[in-house]
């Protein structure tokens, strides 16, 4: 069963981010067409592997918003991953986690 050539373009971006406490490098890879219809954003964290994000507590994220919500261009992406990551930041869970792992953890 053939379903035609569907041209996939995939960008992966890569920059780092500070926690808090270290630096955690991420890695961002955008498919603007998944499955034809939807806008696919995964989000990882490669170093330290698998460090918590404000977005996650596995260091991996996958998003999907529809293609005409979001039109990035490449420095678009990490720019919007950064702004999410900031917002995030400022929860207090978050914050409790930056002051446990500063202070290290007693039990």
């Amino acid at each position: 069963m053939c379903f035609g050539a569907i041209k996939m373009s995939v960008e992966v971006h890569k920059f780092t981010w500070h926690d808090g406490i270290a630096d955690i490098q991420i890695e961002a890879t955008y498919s603007p067409q998944k499955f034809g219809v939807m806008s696919h954003l995964e989000i990882r964290s490669i170093h330290p592997e698998n460090a918590a994000l404000p977005i996650t507590e596995t260091g991996y994220r996958s998003h999907f918003f529809h293609q005409d919500s979001m039109d990035f261009t490449k420095n678009d992406i990490v720019t919007f991953i950064r702004d999410w990551l900031k917002i995030e930041a400022q929860s207090r869970h978050w914050k409790k986690r930056v002051i446990a792992g500063g202070q290290g953890e007693l039990f």
